[in-house]
């Protein structure tokens, strides 16, 4: 495999997206092939954040759409405003942002407030298709995170201190600049311009923690209708009554207790 020693900026900025299809024009072997009735080429993929829960993923030229069931959210922005709907279906609220703003006032599905050390980017694959696997040691952790590596670093152990993250990135697409805005604010990581496939913490003490994992990508058919714009729903000036990330902070803490005590609590029934 070659290595690629460039910045994550500049390299992914090289993943463009061209939904017409994946270099070549064919899905491959490992990605599910579409058979939808016509319109405009799309990419679906079904994936699963460690905060948010199980959410679908619409991108094409025409138009892209989140859909996360757990979390009552729902995403669309379409051509050519590439304005974007953030509504919470459950409180029928929202907020309307323009693309400009997307990146500080999006749904941030993560939040890149690590303090980067030595990284390197290497050709992969994933499921036969072409990927870019990007590893990145971490020399300070985002307060969040700091707070979850606290259950351990007040415990006798002490051992567990997040050492360094590995990310797996599409480099089959090409994006066009509306859809790298979109993934850079939606993923939350810099430099991020395609599709993150995988999302791996990994420890001192040798422990793992997935992140974000990537189910099934298939090519699709869409029509501007799927991006249309909810009707039902009152705008609202208060991001977080959208989104609720105050509660997903909390969360994040619990799952963070429940992953590192059951951990602790399983050594001490093997004693």
């Amino acid at each position: 495999m070659r290595a690629f020693p460039c910045s994550l900026a500049l390299l992914l900025s090289l993943c463009c997206f061209s939904p017409a299809g994946a270099r070549g024009g064919h899905a491959k072997a490992g990605v599910d092939g579409g058979h939808a009735k016509a319109g405009a080429d799309a990419w679906k993929f079904e994936q699963r954040c460690q905060l948010s829960g199980s959410f679908v993923l619409i991108l094409s030229d025409i138009g892209v759409k989140v859909n996360i069931p757990e979390q009552n959210l729902v995403c669309v922005s379409s051509a050519p405003d590439w304005q974007y709907a953030l509504v919470n279906t459950k409180l029928k609220i929202g907020l309307d942002i323009p693309p400009t703003k997307w990146q500080h006032d999006g749904i941030h599905l993560e939040n890149d407030k690590q303090v980067p050390g030595p990284s390197k980017t290497v050709a992969d694959t994933w499921r036969g298709m072409p990927a870019l696997r990007f590893t990145r040691n971490i020399h300070g952790s985002d307060p969040l995170r700091e707070q979850c590596e606290m259950l351990y670093q007040a415990s006798k152990e002490r051992s567990l201190s997040l050492k360094s993250e590995e990310m797996l990135f599409s480099n089959w697409l090409e994006l066009k600049p509306p859809l790298q805005n979109f993934v850079q604010g939606f993923y939350r990581i810099h430099g991020c311009k395609s599709v993150m496939l995988q999302h791996i913490n990994k420890y001192t003490n040798g422990k793992t923690n997935q992140v974000l994992t990537t189910t099934s990508a298939s090519r699709i058919k869409v029509s501007p209708s799927d991006f249309k714009k909810p009707c039902d729903y009152r705008v609202v000036q208060n991001r977080d009554l959208v989104t609720n990330d105050a509660q997903r902070r909390k969360e994040i803490v619990g799952v963070c207790t429940d992953y590192f005590l059951d951990d602790k609590e399983s050594k001490k029934k093997q004693k």
